[in-house]
C-alpha cells in the first residue's frame, strides 16, 4: 500500500479525500498521510490547515493566453 497521498485540488474534494483516507488509513491499520500543495493564495485555506503534511508552490502561474507562445506554436 501506499505511505502518502497529495492533495493538490481545494475546497470540498480536497476536504473529501482527507476524509477518506483517514477513515481508509484506520480501517487498514497502516498510517496514510495527507500531503496538502498549495499555492501561496490558499495558505490559510482549510485543506492545507487539516493535512498532516503541506508544502507550498510559491505564486500560481498565470494562465496561458491565445497570445503566449507556447499556443502560437500549433
Amino acid at each position: 500500500m501506499f505511505s502518502r497521498v497529495a492533495i493538490v485540488n481545494r475546497g470540498e474534494a480536497a476536504m473529501r479525500l482527507i476524509h477518506a483516507v483517514r477513515d481508509l488509513s484506520e480501517e487498514a491499520g497502516t498510517p496514510v498521510e495527507t500531503v496538502a500543495l498549495y499555492t501561496d493564495a490558499d495558505r490559510t485555506a482549510t485543506f492545507v490547515r487539516e493535512a498532516d503534511l503541506a508544502y507550498p508552490l510559491g505564486r500560481p502561474r498565470p494562465a496561458p493566453t491565445s497570445t503566449s507562445p507556447c499556443w502560437s506554436r500549433h
